[in-house]
């Protein structure tokens, strides 16, 4: 087996960084099925028989694929392990190779093309965080980032968006999620409709005919810690543990 793949047909390619868990299969620039299934704290159920609706619908076995693709992140941990996970099993079950997609651009590559300045893709993180990053669709080059992916707190996102000196157009799960304190502080912002805060089937089927396969096993993009070990010390002492006490005894 080699580590790399110069290129793939048809690839079956999965979403499951928010809420909306999304499978679509095909080739560049046609669907051959979809599914969309809204499945918060779902998806280790909801995933399989997506995966398995879709490749019934077109005719086909995991094996008949030329390429597994899957958002790698950032979004919500559970969802990305799960997914990971999956496409990892997948992978190794088929010998079909497997392409990582970051989240980000993915929900700005259609909407970034209608308007007329930089749009602000702002994921949802956790309560006052967000996960943002800036684009611009230049006519000839496509796509270009005008920022670096971080996940940042709601001010210092604002004072980010505030520092620039363009049109700011802004979209994604983080703008709903903060609606109130954002469009009072942002006023010179435009707000986009919710139907552009996650990416189209045609975009996802696009991004992963075009992404790079190999057989090695993806990695995830988190970009901040877990909520896990950000309040570790609570949920060590509600179990009866000292996390202190384990770390001064060597404890892993």
């Amino acid at each position: 087996m080699t580590s790399s793949v110069s290129s793939v047909e048809t690839v079956l390619a999965l979403n499951a960084a928010e809420d909306r868990l999304q499978a679509v299969l095909g080739s560049a620039g046609e669907i051959f099925s979809s599914c969309e299934v809204r499945a918060p704290s779902r998806g280790i159920t909801v995933l399989p028989r997506a995966v398995q609706q879709c490749l019934k619908e077109a005719g086909m076995q995991a094996a008949d694929l030329d390429g597994l693709a899957c958002v790698r992140g950032p979004g919500a941990f559970t969802g990305l392990r799960i997914a990971i996970s999956y496409v990892l099993g997948l992978s190794r079950s088929t010998g079909v190779p497997t392409c990582g997609l970051d989240y980000l651009p993915l929900v700005a590559e259609f909407p970034a093309q209608t308007v007329p300045g930089e749009l602000w893709v702002m994921i949802r993180a956790r309560i006052n965080t967000v996960y943002l990053q800036g684009f611009f669709f230049h006519p000839e080059h496509g796509l270009r980032a005008v920022s670096q992916p971080g996940a940042f707190f709601l001010d210092q996102a604002r004072q980010v968006l505030e520092g620039r000196p363009c049109s700011l157009y802004l979209a994604g799960s983080g703008l709903r999620q903060n609606w109130e304190y954002l469009s009072w502080c942002l006023s010179r912002a435009r707000f986009l409709d919710r139907i552009w805060d996650k990416p189209s089937a045609d975009t996802l089927l696009s991004a992963a005919s075009r992404g790079d396969y190999s057989f090695e096993p993806l990695e995830p993009s988190y970009m901040r810690p877990s909520d896990a070990e950000a309040d570790l010390s609570r949920i060590a002492a509600r179990r009866g543990v000292n996390p202190d006490k384990w770390r001064n005894r060597g404890g892993g």
